[in-house]
Order: structure tokens, then C-alpha cells, then sequence
């Protein structure tokens, strides 16, 4: 059965780019994912662990565990391990007085005291 003269405009048309219109062709389009940008942490986490961006915010009294946790959370790969982020700072008046952040200190920048100027520089290097 010969084309009709419509079907023969949108053929030419459809290849006018060297392409043909997948439609018209009877394929079904495909919505195809866009590539995450490299600079973005796609290492998968377990449901359970805070999904970043996010806040915690641990309390809780004395020899109960939260110097430990931090440590398995920030150098522990199961849970999101020293490459996960890019820049991690760690501000505790208490990091020098308990041995069990003694790998924190040596795998992040610490600060043993609070000082609005700490915050404002981290902010600044985040512009």
C-alpha cells in the first residue's frame, strides 16, 4: 500500500538530521537516568544510617558509648567510613581526655574548644 503524501513529509522531515523519529518508527522512547556528577557520594548506605544531608545530635551521660559510636560512624566502612565525606570536622572540649577518639584525632581535623570563628570559617570554605 503506497504512503500517503502526510507520511512521506514526516519521514523526510524525521530524517532530514540523519535520524528517525522512534515514534514514528514504533519504538517506545526510553527515559534514560542522568549521570551523577563525580563529585557526588554514591556509595550506598544502609537504611538505618542517617541519609545526608542530615543532623544528629547525640546525648547522652558519661561512659555510655557516644565516643564510640562517632568513631565507628566516621571510620568504620559499614557505616559511612573516612571517604565518604570530603571535610570532616570534629568539635569536643573532651577529645584529648578519652583514648577512644584517639583515631579521630588522628584521621580528622579537631578542635578542643567551641569558637564562633571555627563555624565561620567552615562556611566560608563551603562559598
Amino acid at each position: 500500500m503506497p504512503k500517503k503524501e502526510s507520511e512521506k513529509d514526516a519521514e523526510k522531515d524525521a530524517s532530514k538530521d540523519g535520524e528517525k523519529d522512534a515514534v514514528y518508527m514504533g519504538e517506545v522512547p526510553k527515559v534514560l537516568r542522568v549521570k551523577d556528577p563525580p563529585y557526588l557520594k554514591v556509595k550506598p548506605l544502609h537504611p538505618h544510617l542517617p541519609q545526608p544531608p542530615a543532623l544528629m545530635l547525640l546525648c547522652s551521660p558519661v561512659k555510655t558509648g557516644k565516643s564510640t559510636l562517632i568513631s565507628n560512624l566516621l571510620l568504620n566502612s559499614n557505616f559511612y567510613g573516612q571517604e565518604y565525606f570530603d571535610q570532616t570536622y570534629i568539635i569536643s572540649n573532651t577529645i584529648h581526655n578519652d583514648d577512644t577518639s584517639r583515631f579521630l584525632k588522628e584521621a580528622y581535623d579537631c578542635h578542643d574548644h567551641y569558637d564562633d570563628s571555627i563555624v565561620h570559617e567552615i562556611i566560608h570554605r563551603q562559598n
